[in-house]
């Protein structure tokens, strides 16, 4: 991760990853899996796991979430490297558990994180749904704790993301 190694620059070819990735997309549309299905919801195991985690970890949910500031740091610096000329957005994405007894921890590590990096342009969604969201479960998906964003979860990350985009221009 040393910033000026530039032989896996995923990026310099990306034009032709994109067109790989749109032929692979149009050969198997038709094979994709479209709409909700009932079977499939009933049998998830993410919440069986979930409660399995539970059992075997007696650590609380706080403690099993580790991430290493150095290699952010290095991450950032890399990216600020490769594109000196664009701005750069990240965006901080929430768990459920930041709202229900992580806020303390997930707004210093929104903080530790922006602070890694003075080139980076660095965007708090979990501010934004505290301060515009009335009953935060209705942003993940059947209202489940982590669990992916749900639509209406995803149109507010849309806009959001959007609106800062225009704000920083």
């Amino acid at each position: 991760m040393t910033k000026d190694f530039i032989m896996n620059n995923y990026f310099s070819k990306i034009e032709i990853q994109n067109n790989i990735q749109k032929k692979y997309i149009e050969n198997n549309l038709e094979s994709f899996k479209t709409g909700f299905s009932l079977k499939e919801s009933l049998l998830e195991l993410k919440p069986l796991i979930y409660r399995i985690n539970k059992l075997i970890n007696k650590k609380g949910n706080e403690d099993l979430i580790y991430y290493n500031k150095k290699d952010f740091k290095k991450i950032f610096d890399k990216i600020h490297y490769l594109y000196k000329d664009k701005k750069i957005f990240v965006v901080y994405l929430p768990e459920t558990t930041c709202f229900n007894n992580r806020s303390k921890e997930c707004t210093r590590r929104f903080d530790e994180l922006k602070n890694l990096s003075n080139e980076i342009i660095f965007l708090n969604f979990y501010e934004f749904l505290k301060k515009n969201v009335n009953d935060y479960k209705k942003m993940y998906a059947l209202e489940q704790d982590r669990a992916h964003f749900s639509d209406l979860g995803y149109k507010y990350l849309v806009e959001f993301v959007n609106n800062s985009i225009e704000n920083n221009r």
